[in-house]
């Protein structure tokens, strides 16, 4: 009898394991073997349940008996030397498989979704797996491991996080966070779930329509983010001082639901939201940047938009105030990612902060790199508008920088380096390029 997960069809999902070896779900799952290879922390199996879970999977009792050590080359815990199959238990921590052994797994809770191999294509920020994670995740759509290994680096063209080779179908794990995918990697990502944060406990301050969360959806949300049970249960009422559906009360955290469509909130309470409601960009940490007027996130919509593409509450904090070094609206500080949002509508961004922008569609051409190549006139992109067109372009950024500058050899307005395909920008009117960059223009009528 198992004793992790205890319901009766979870039972036979174990019992059938061999059938959906690789599969994510309740079940149990035989990682290949690979150096380094061990389960994903959280998802190891007991030793009492280790010898019905390896035989779930195919491994057998060497002697009759499950074998367990304290071995250094092995995986910690449960797992099965591929040699002969036989069931192992290995009780130390800091145990590294060698290569020689198979772990045994309770499989991953997360959906794996895998995207198309496109340039530029990769997961949602917050949706990617980790190192450890990436070998369960990718086997279970079929990705391999080339000479039982997981293919680690920093690559410039393969997207950041796990993916599979379009090819052959072989897994790495990119640590580059500025790689971007060339076109012949599928993303292997989380299954986009709604995540939860908090807004402040402001006045007036609730979600926006359609980011909140109902009744069914709030008590797990709650909790995700740190809410709490008063005596056990979610506090619901049709209250008039109140946000809108699900929030905390900010002095211990209960978790209530507000059926008052039309409540607002006193100050009191911590409106709980869906982060991504609106889709966000992200602007480079330069002095001036800020979003253009129309692409403006309002106060309310900012925690959530920031959280999407990376921002983070520091100190569980959403900062807001007249910042005179940084951009008017939502931002957030280039070192640790905090999310602001600015009042001071003449305040200007000092070069330390990166704007949050309502995202728009980017069509974007990109010509040759001949001598003299330029956009047709009318069909430049901005200083702002240029980072995510060349992006959706295949545009990348060196050393994670957006490079702004007044060359005489290049185009003007938006380029990108033949070389690497480096994002930059150039202001000098009348430059002209030399044919070592490709100038990206809005699609219409090319000049060469």
């Amino acid at each position: 009898m198992f004793h992790q997960h205890a319901s009766l069809a979870v039972f036979a999902l174990f019992m059938q394991a061999q059938l959906f070896k690789g599969v994510k779900g309740d079940g149990v799952v035989l990682i290949h073997s690979g150096l380094g290879i061990n389960c994903v922390r959280g998802s190891d199996i007991s030793e009492e349940d280790c010898a019905a879970a390896g035989k779930s999977v195919g491994g057998r009792l060497r002697k009759g008996d499950l074998l367990v050590g304290s071995w250094a080359d092995t995986p910690y815990g449960c797992f099965i030397e591929s040699s002969d199959m036989a069931i192992h238990y290995g009780r130390n921590g800091g145990g590294h498989n060698n290569g020689n052994f198979q772990s045994v797994c309770f499989a991953a809770e997360d959906e794996v979704t895998v995207l198309d191999a496109y340039k530029g294509s990769e997961c949602l920020t917050g949706h990617d797996f980790s190192k450890e994670e990436c070998v369960d995740a990718a086997t279970a759509i079929g990705g391999v491991l080339k000479k039982d290994a997981l293919q680690v680096g920093a690559w410039a063209h393969i997207p950041y996080g796990c993916s599979i080779q379009d090819s052959d179908k072989v897994i790495h794990f990119g640590t580059n966070i500025a790689g971007t995918n060339a076109g012949q990697f599928q993303p292997v990502c989380v299954t986009a779930k709604d995540r939860a944060f908090t807004l402040p406990a402001r006045k007036g301050t609730s979600c926006d329509r359609g980011s909140d969360f109902n009744e069914h959806e709030c008590v797990d949300a709650a909790l995700s983010i740190g809410g709490k049970l008063r005596d056990g249960k979610v506090m619901v009422g049709i209250w008039g001082d109140a946000p809108n559906a699900c929030f905390l009360e900010e002095s211990d955290n209960a978790i209530h639901y507000n059926k008052n469509g039309e409540g607002v909130n006193r100050g009191s309470f911590n409106p709980v939201c869906k982060v991504g409601a609106i889709k966000a960009t992200l602007l480079p940490a330069i002095k001036g940047s800020a979003c253009a007027a129309e692409d403006e996130i309002s106060l309310e919509d900012c925690a959530a938009a920031a959280m999407a593409i990376g921002g983070k509450l520091r100190d569980d904090t959403f900062k807001i105030g007249v910042f005179y070094n940084g951009p008017p609206g939502c931002f957030i500080e280039e070192s640790d990612k905090a999310i602001h949002y600015g009042t001071d509508a003449g305040s200007t961004n000092n070069g330390f902060f990166q704007p949050v922008c309502v995202a728009r569609i980017v069509e974007a051409t990109v010509l040759p790199d001949s001598a003299g190549s330029k956009c047709t006139p009318g069909y430049d992109f901005t200083e702002q508008e240029c980072l995510e067109a060349a992006k959706a372009v295949g545009g990348t950024l060196r050393n994670d920088q957006y490079l702004v500058g007044d060359w005489a050899n290049t185009p003007s307005a938006c380029f990108m380096e033949h070389g690497d395909m480096a994002i930059h920008y150039g202001h000098r009117q009348g430059a002209v390029n030399n044919g070592y960059f490709h100038p990206v223009c809005k699609p219409g009528v090319i000049e060469a």
